[in-house]
């Protein structure tokens, strides 16, 4: 016996393997999956099913990898050590994110753009079906903003003059105002816009669209601002590199009558219990419903219904004091008949509000003609 364990310890990486083996299998027998990682501020893969189905066509070997590679134990040490040795290397990109100028991190872009023209022509179609004032309004990212900040050589779509062609052919429209964002927000380039750590604009960003989009804003030095130290956003959940500065995110005491996000029923716009999180950003309009609903303190009667992405969380607060009431629609999440949404208010303007990358990715925008 003691022959043989000494014959093993001559090959010590096999002992190594068959621990790591027997330790994982141990973990997936005992250890509760994970629903979701803060971390990487993303939900993780579930433990697939076994069945015949599955097993036969080959998609349970495609789970079960997934579910092991987001389950695996110390998964955000690896993800670490992994980051470093990209640094060590002297890439400046990790997991398709690209580190600029001042620890600005950006999406390394290779799209065409194609998806963001095929959207284009369901909005115009969407619009030429309604009688409706509809107001649109595309919003750049900090690559397009920010363009001194980008790594040199980096892919990135000439978003201006997308948007730029963009706004011509829906200004030929009845009944439709165009906002130029691109405009608005390149004359601020100085400003803090845009997270370095996250895709979304900062609230200074969301607060200059919505003086584009608004007839008559109000001024924000009269609000009371808050802040929330110590944010790390999306694009650094995916990065995970070393030394980079966090953000800062600030919102306005802004009271209203009551709402409803989703399931949530408050008097408040702000989720603060998001501030302990990683997903901080979540705190606009508690996070992304398919429907939400807000009765303001606006006095005018005005009702106005927005279809959005997640920037618009942060624009949507100083809506407020414009609309009385204001119908909010994330078309990823909503699975009702838009055409009837419009028709039970004949009174209630429209206001598309989207960014490029949004535009450029997403395949929901067909149910805007349901």
């Amino acid at each position: 016996m003691k022959k043989k364990f000494g014959e093993l310890t001559e090959y010590p990486l096999v002992i190594i393997f068959a621990i790591f083996i027997v330790a994982f299998f141990a973990c997936y027998l005992f250890v509760p999956s994970k629903e979701k990682s803060e971390w990487e501020n993303r939900y993780l893969a579930k433990r697939p099913e076994l069945t015949l189905v599955d097993v036969a066509d080959g998609s349970f070997m495609q789970k079960f990898e997934s579910y092991t590679n987001d389950q695996i134990a110390g998964r955000d040490l690896f993800i670490k050590i992994k980051a470093v040795c990209e640094m060590s290397l002297l890439k400046n990109c990790n997991n398709g994110i690209v580190r600029g100028k001042e620890s600005n991190l950006y999406t390394e872009d290779i799209s065409d753009a194609s998806l963001f023209i095929k959207n284009k022509d369901v909005i115009k179609k969407f619009i030429e079906q309604t009688d409706k004032t509809v107001t649109v309004a595309i919003a750049p990212n900090a690559c397009e903003v920010n363009k001194e900040l980008i790594p040199v050589g980096m892919p990135c779509p000439d978003q201006a003059s997308f948007i730029s062609n963009f706004n011509q052919e829906i200004s030929l429209l009845k009944n439709t105002h165009v906002v130029d964002l691109v405009e608005a927000l390149s004359g601020h380039g100085e400003e803090y816009l845009y997270y370095r750590t996250d895709h979304h604009w900062t609230t200074t960003g969301a607060y200059l669209a919505y003086r584009e989009i608004s007839n008559n804003p109000i001024e924000i030095s009269t609000l009371n601002e808050n802040k929330i130290e110590n944010f790390y956003g999306t694009l650094y959940a995916k990065y995970k590199g070393l030394s980079i500065k966090p953000d800062v995110i600030s919102y306005y005491d802004i009271p209203i009558k009551e709402a409803v996000f989703g399931d949530v029923k408050t008097d408040t716009l702000y989720d603060l219990s998001k501030a302990d999180v990683f997903d901080k950003y979540g705190l606009f309009l508690y996070g992304n419903s398919g429907y939400s609903n807000i009765k303001t303190k606006c006095e005018n009667g005005k009702s106005l219904i927005v279809f959005k992405d997640s920037y618009a969380n942060s624009v949507i607060p100083f809506l407020t004091f414009d609309y009385s009431d204001i119908t909010i629609i994330d078309l990823r999440y909503y699975g009702e008949s838009v055409k009837e949404l419009i028709s039970e208010d004949n009174n209630s303007d429209i206001l598309i509000l989207y960014n490029f990358d949004f535009l450029n990715e997403d395949k929901h925008m067909y149910k805007l003609l349901k």
